[in-house]
């Protein structure tokens, strides 16, 4: 399993999701979308395991996969 695995299955990951959550709605930050599965992205990687909240972004799955394309072309 690896470290990001490991951090993802974490109570403390579980606890960052839910405070991310309520703070800012369960909201698709990048289309606004509300009646779908919204996901928590990494914007960075950099602090995996001390995430601060501008460390991610909500997005609902079509986002989340349109940015996770963009992440590995660049």
């Amino acid at each position: 399993m690896t470290l990001y695995q490991r951090h993802t299955r974490s109570m403390k990951w579980q606890r960052f999701k839910r405070r991310i959550r309520l703070a800012r709605g369960n909201v698709c930050e990048c289309c606004g979308a509300t009646e779908c599965r919204i996901e928590v992205h990494h914007v960075t990687y950099e602090r995996l395991g001390r995430e601060l909240p501008e460390d991610v972004r909500l997005l609902c799955v079509a986002c989340h996969r349109a940015a996770d394309a963009t992440r590995r072309t660049a």
